[in-house]
């Protein structure tokens, strides 16, 4: 079952193995980024995947692009403080379970009026075990 949190209007990546470091803030554009949840119950486990999908403008994502942030993101994980479009401010990630780099791409104009963007997806997933 998929669970569309809500939009992305401003977001905060740090390294999950570095509480107190962060990441640069990376403006995001419009109405483009956002949480999801899924849960999944196969016979006793409960499985939740939060997917976090960010898109900036391709000038505004240098720290995402930068090979230090994708080898980091991949390896380490990440954790995100997400303020959502509704004023929610939520957590997603942390130090057992970071954020991890599932993709990154980086869109070229389709037009002279188009701005390319780069869409980076983040993804982890919690497992519990019931009775």
């Amino acid at each position: 079952m998929s669970k569309p949190i809500g939009g992305v209007r401003g977001v905060t990546l740090r390294f999950a193995t570095e509480q107190n470091a962060q990441v640069q803030v990376v403006p995001l554009v419009d109405d483009s980024s956002e949480y999801v949840q899924m849960v999944d119950c196969t016979k006793c486990i409960i499985g939740v995947t939060h997917t976090l999908t960010l898109e900036a403008q391709r000038r505004n994502a240098s720290p995402w692009l930068s090979l230090d942030f994708i080898e980091r993101a991949t390896i380490d994980g990440v954790i995100a403080t997400v303020e959502l479009n509704d004023g929610r401010v939520v957590d997603i990630g942390n130090s057992s379970t970071p954020l991890r780099l599932c993709s990154i791409k980086d869109a070229s104009r389709t037009s002279c009026s188009h701005i390319p963007t780069v869409t980076l997806t983040l993804k982890c997933e919690n497992l519990t075990l019931t009775q």
